[in-house]
């Protein structure tokens, strides 16, 4: 069995190294930071894998670690280990059983997620808002976000050049293109809308329709909205690329008196990219006018304007 001797010369080499490889400043001082917590804990010992097991217990029994930060502090000996070429000193990670759902207390709960949207709307961060809104209606990673575009799913599906068709499965609500700004969004278009329909009187009364003494409800003046406006937009795109303008937003308009969460289908055709087998049984890539088309669907929640 090989005896092998940790000094502070090694330790320094080590240091260097990381840098040289460039690894973060952070990065560096985790490292470091376990490697010379394990050097005080060998004093003058000769490093075996039975130490540094023994080490890891240390750290669980003694110091309480929780499992990841035991393998954090594993991850940098075992590239210390590899530096010096003591390989016969690594050792295994803790094995760690992936929950599957988040403790209660870290769960973001309604009053979190209004707050959120409620700060970025404050900043005038529309964008941002809409991010979030996103991910909070449909439960996808934000590494995950890039890939909801159109222009992700045409290099999925293989399609170049064709038509996007949005549609909103709602009585109450609108697809639509604009200049997604705060005064346009929280504003003009509310009050260009209210002079054909509006939902309250000068006194803050809510205006009567026949609509109402059908479903004893109060959105008449949402409907007739939604009839100015359109529950379906298609867009054509080329070469992958969605054609808007830089001030185009494709935009859900909620007509509604309350909050909804609103399904959108979108319906992608165009021409695609095929495969075909030659009569010599050899594959070859042709690119053809061809109808392609998926479907992508998603819910999103719609505050009321």
């Amino acid at each position: 069995m090989n005896v092998h001797c940790l000094t502070n010369e090694q330790i320094l080499a080590f240091s260097t190294a990381l840098f040289r490889a460039e690894r973060s400043q952070a990065t560096v001082e985790k490292y470091l930071r376990s490697v010379r917590a394990f050097f005080l804990y060998q004093k003058d010992r000769p490093v075996t894998k039975d130490n540094v097991m023994a080490w890891k217990r240390y750290l669980q029994r003694e110091e309480n670690y929780s499992p990841s930060t035991v393998n954090a502090s594993l991850a940098a000996l075992n590239s210390l280990f590899n530096f010096l070429g003591w390989t016969d000193c690594r050792t295994h990670y803790l094995k760690i059983q992936r929950r599957l759902f988040r403790e209660t207390g870290r769960e973001l709960d309604r009053a979190d997620y209004e707050k959120l949207i409620a700060a970025a709307l404050s900043l005038g961060r529309e964008r941002i808002t809409l991010v979030m809104e996103t991910i909070c209606a449909t439960g996808i990673r934000v590494g995950e976000v890039p890939f909801i575009t159109v222009e992700a799913a045409c290099r999925e599906k293989g399609i170049s050049a064709g038509t996007i068709t949005g549609f909103t499965t709602g009585g109450v609500a609108a697809l639509t293109t604009l200049e997604f700004e705060p005064g346009l969004v929280g504003h003009d278009l509310k009050a260009a809308l209210d002079v054909f329909s509006p939902y309250r009187d000068e006194k803050g009364r809510v205006i009567h329709y026949q609509h109402h003494d059908t479903w004893h409800d109060d959105n008449g003046s949402s409907h007739i909205k939604a009839l100015l406006l359109s529950p379906f937009i298609t867009v054509p795109f080329v070469n992958g690329k969605i054609t808007v303008g830089p001030w185009q937003n494709l935009t859900l308009i909620e007509c509604d008196t309350r909050d909804r969460v609103r399904d959108i289908v979108f319906q992608v055709m165009g021409e695609q990219a095929a495969r075909r087998l030659q009569k010599d049984h050899s594959m070859t890539k042709e690119t053809r006018p061809g109808m392609g088309a998926f479907f992508l669907h998603t819910a999103v929640e719609k505050r009321r304007k």
